[in-house]
């Protein structure tokens, strides 16, 4: 007897084992390519070796295909001469441009794993990370090791920012670091060893926002980068067809997942051609757009707000755009329907939710102008993956419908932290489960739905209240720009919910004002008891609030 109920027409339940399932084709993943030879199993053809893969919108500077392909072997064998073995961990400390897909492919096709860290970042931080990964080299730009040099100690490689990258880097540093340019020259007549990377061996090495506290290096494999990059063409030849033709402009930073993996890996795969800015500004990439004639603009929660909101984001500077993807965090309603009225009839807004110990997406939503946009709502699962929904007390599996902890499976998912066991096992089952720590549900159709974080959740009276409910309702507020609400300690409730404001220009918005806004929309415990004005609130480089930092501020203020 089949145990599968058929929901709707594209969506499965397994009731036996209330397991959701994905609508989407399943990935057929390639036994015998590792990231590398899987990236150019496309754009190796002639046809593509003209073709430009990456260009800087700073700079000008471009790659093609064939250009791309040598440079990394060139890097290679650069790295190779240096001694840069299988399993070694190499940081990367560099923003978006040329250089950066160069690099971090020659790092991982010698079997090597690469590591990323934001060059906003503190020496303490990146001290951190370097120990923590336990990095054999640290690459970076001339700016940036002259700030780290006295408080790193390992070697520095330098790339120098200002050279042509058809070139490739020369020496302008006065660091006392080696110069790639140098090694480049050194390692002319190296021979770079075969070396057989298993689909399974760690390819990148990302370590998590730590939006509520310390950050953990997610092991990513090969197999991983393969498979979200196989998920992010499956969904994109629902919208469009053919490889190759697409230009996609990369503001949000590559040493995030988002960036690297949805972006960098697999729009290089598809043969697209990827615009990089070294530092997102929106006058920067309004120009680039109409430059360039983007067609794809993968963005984060402030960028959309920014776009939603910034009177030169005119639809004929965005007539070339056919699709705008927002992932890495929530976005309102309001803000995804105004960036809809700036675009083309035929352009639409997709959301996009996913984890860097998923290596990318989970769920995305389809490809149509979201005009009726529902609260929370991410689309179906990405091909592939598998899903339940958790009672977080009774471990229960749960049925549509019902709100619980999602636990998602699927071949991009992570087989753990880097020497963590304990938070590997408090994060992945045995059987491969990945605890998300987000409260969701699925509806009847099989749409996934955020409804926040169980560890965000606030404990009001014993009630529980979810943040991003309230944040929700208090962005549709004229004169809110952004928002956010932490539970704040309180003798009598437990916890009452505070909320950090961050008023549009000109506001006279008053403490009242919000509270009075909230409490005619929302359940009594659910009533927003404090209000904080702010200038703006803490973020990741993926734009997520950092919470636990306005925790400290709410508590500091007692």
């Amino acid at each position: 007897m089949a145990h599968t109920l058929q929901v709707a027409t594209d969506y499965c339940f397994d009731v036996a084992a209330s397991i959701y399932s994905s609508p989407h084709p399943l990935l057929s993943i390639p036994p015998d390519l590792n990231i590398l030879s899987f990236i150019f199993s496309i754009t190796s053809a002639p046809t593509f070796n003209h073709r430009i893969a990456i260009a800087d919108s700073s700079t000008a500077q471009s790659l093609t295909f064939l250009q791309l392909r040598r440079h990394i072997q060139y890097v290679a064998r650069a790295f190779s001469f240096l001694g840069i073995r299988q399993q070694d961990v190499i940081l990367m400390v560099l923003p978006n441009s040329t250089h950066f897909p160069v690099i971090f492919f020659a790092i991982i096709s010698l079997g090597a794993i690469a590591t990323c860290a934001n060059p906003v970042s503190t020496p303490t931080e990146i001290i951190k990370q370097a120990t923590d990964s336990n990095a054999k080299l640290l690459i970076t730009l001339p700016t940036l090791a002259a700030r780290l040099q006295s408080h790193v100690h390992m070697p520095m490689l330098v790339v120098d920012e200002t050279t042509s990258s058809k070139a490739l880097p020369a020496s302008a540093s006065k660091s006392e670091s080696l110069q790639l340019s140098q090694i480049l020259k050194q390692s002319s007549r190296h021979l770079t060893p075969s070396i057989r990377i298993q689909q399974t061996n760690p390819a990148v090495l990302l370590y998590t926002s730590g939006t509520t506290g310390a950050s953990k290096g997610a092991l990513i494999s090969h197999k991983n980068l393969i498979s979200a990059a196989l998920q992010v063409r499956l969904a994109a030849g629902e919208c469009y067809e053919g490889a190759g033709g697409q230009c996609f402009l990369c503001c949000v930073p590559m040493f995030h997942c988002f960036g690297m993996s949805v972006i960098m890996v697999a729009q290089l795969h598809m043969g697209n051609t990827i615009i990089t800015m070294p530092k997102y500004s929106i006058d920067d990439m309004l120009d680039a757009i109409e430059a360039y004639q983007v067609t794809h603009l993968p963005v984060v929660p402030p960028i959309m707000v920014a776009l939603a909101k910034h009177e030169s984001a005119t639809r004929s500077r965005l007539s070339s755009l056919i699709e705008v993807v927002c992932g890495a965090g929530r976005v309102s309603d309001k803000a995804m329907d105004e960036v809809l009225q700036r675009l083309q009839s035929n352009a639409y807004v997709r959301l996009d939710y996913g984890m860097t110990e998923a290596s990318g997406r989970i769920a995305i939503t389809a490809c149509k102008r979201l005009t009726e946009a529902k609260v929370g709502f991410v689309g179906s699962l990405t091909s592939g993956m598998e899903a339940l929904v958790v009672d977080p007390s009774s471990k229960k599996r749960l049925p549509p419908n019902e709100q619980g902890e999602l636990w998602v499976r699927g071949s991009n998912v992570i087989q753990g932290y880097f020497r963590n066991e304990e938070a590997t096992a408090a994060t992945i089952s045995q059987d491969g489960w990945l605890y998300t720590g987000d409260l969701v549900y699925f509806d009847n159709d099989g749409g996934l739905h955020i409804v926040g974080r169980l560890k965000d959740l606030i404990k009001c009276k014993g009630f529980q209240v979810a943040p991003t409910e309230l944040e929700t309702i208090l962005l549709t507020h004229p004169a809110i720009t952004d928002a956010a609400v932490v539970g704040f300690p309180d003798e009598y409730a437990g916890e009452i919910p505070v909320a950090f404001i961050v008023q549009a220009q000109g506001s006279l918005l008053k403490e009242s004002d919000v509270i009075s806004f909230v409490e005619a929309k929302v359940a009594p415990y659910k009533r927003i008891r404090q209000v904080r004005f702010v200038k703006t609130l803490p973020k990741t480089a993926s734009g997520k609030v950092m919470r636990h930092k306005l925790m400290h501020q709410a508590t500091s203020k007692l």
